[in-house]
């Protein structure tokens, strides 16, 4: 990566904690568009999920 560190500022500027999320993440293009399917889980919930999350990236399709 390019290094830095992630911050979380919230609405009064105030530093808040941030949640490490973890991500699958599906595309697929209609014409010049790209539809994007996004699935995350909180990181310590991730494994638990990871099967059904990779289940419906793995499934999406899009009939237009």
């Amino acid at each position: 990566g390019m290094g830095g560190a992630k911050i979380c500022v919230g609405p009064q500027g105030d530093l808040l904690d941030s949640i490490k999320r973890r991500s699958l993440i599906a595309v697929t293009f209609v014409g010049d568009t790209a539809v994007k399917l996004h699935a995350s889980a909180v990181d310590g919930r991730f494994e638990g999920v990871r099967d059904v999350m990779e289940r419906a990236v793995d499934s999406f399709v899009l009939n237009v």
